[in-house]
């Protein structure tokens, strides 16, 4: 538990992240970010150092179950936290450089989604895994790519900016039910795996007491129990968001709306401006 490791490639940008975050943020005022969003971006950044930084990685180059939760981490939690902490506004200057107006294909939902797999795959492949764990540079790269890579997952469902216009609440409930199934795939694998796929863990495990196949089949149910908790609680609640959305949009099409223009108010949450007087 004292494998604290200031790693100063990790600290400088997490740090760096969090003062032009407050410089911005006043900038735009107080006024125009929520609370919840300034909260929800540092502690995206807390997540983010504690998965790199804190005893969790020291562990995780012995254990593969919690080099799963560290990489879930990544992913699943700091990715979206500090998504949920920005606007439109508060990007404003990062947008104007065309090098980031090319980069957000990455965050096109057909993109996203196998960017992910892959590049989940790609990391987990038994050689190229052994190789980056013994790699300090190629390990740091990885941990780039895992919270990349939930940033482009995670960017069409928060939506700090516009979506592809077909990409509604129903879209989104498919596309987090591939997500899950994606996860579940590969919690199968190491779920039901009868050799250990990576020999350094291996050592790990039994200085821990437990078998490899065992460690393997933790890291399976780190993903499953992330996925049911984050991607599945994102679910129901998009589901009743879809239910509340059809209820809407029936009434405001019943008043006479144009039925396209209903369905972009609701996306935008501006339904309120077409409800009639008294309604």
């Amino acid at each position: 538990m004292g494998a604290w490791a200031l790693d100063p490639y990790a600290l400088i940008p997490i740090v760096l992240g969090g003062v032009l975050y407050a410089i911005r943020v006043r900038q735009v005022g107080l006024d125009e970010v929520r609370p919840w969003r300034i909260l929800s971006f540092y502690g995206g950044l807390l997540c983010l150092g504690l998965a790199v930084m804190s005893p969790l990685d020291a562990l995780a180059e012995t254990l593969f179950g919690v080099h799963m939760i560290q990489h879930l981490t990544l992913t699943e939690l700091a990715a979206p936290l500090v998504l949920l902490g920005l606007t439109g506004r508060v990007l404003r200057p990062l947008l104007a450089n065309s090098w980031v107006q090319r980069l957000r294909v990455l965050s096109h939902p057909l993109v996203a989604l196998p960017l992910w797999f892959a590049l989940t795959i790609f990391w987990l492949y038994p050689p190229l895994y052994e190789l980056q764990l013994n790699d300090e540079i190629l390990h740091a790269v990885a941990h780039m790519t895992f919270f990349a890579s939930g940033l482009a997952l995670w960017a069409p469902i928060v939506e700090v900016l516009p979506a592809p216009e077909w990409f509604g609440t129903g879209p989104r409930l498919a596309y987090l039910g591939a997500v899950w199934f994606g996860g579940l795939l590969i919690s199968n694998v190491y779920w039901f795996a009868g050799t250990p796929f990576y020999e350094t863990h291996e050592e790990g495990a039994r200085l821990w007491g437990i078998s490899a196949v065992g460690d393997q089949a933790n890291g399976g149910t780190a993903m499953m129990v992330t996925m049911l908790l984050i991607v599945g609680g994102t679910m129901v609640a998009l589901f009743f968001r879809l239910a509340r959305e059809s209820e809407l949009s029936q009434e405001l099409i019943e008043q006479g709306h144009d039925r396209a223009k209903v369905k972009r108010a609701i996306r935008y949450r501006r339904a309120h401006l077409l409800r009639s007087p008294g309604a």
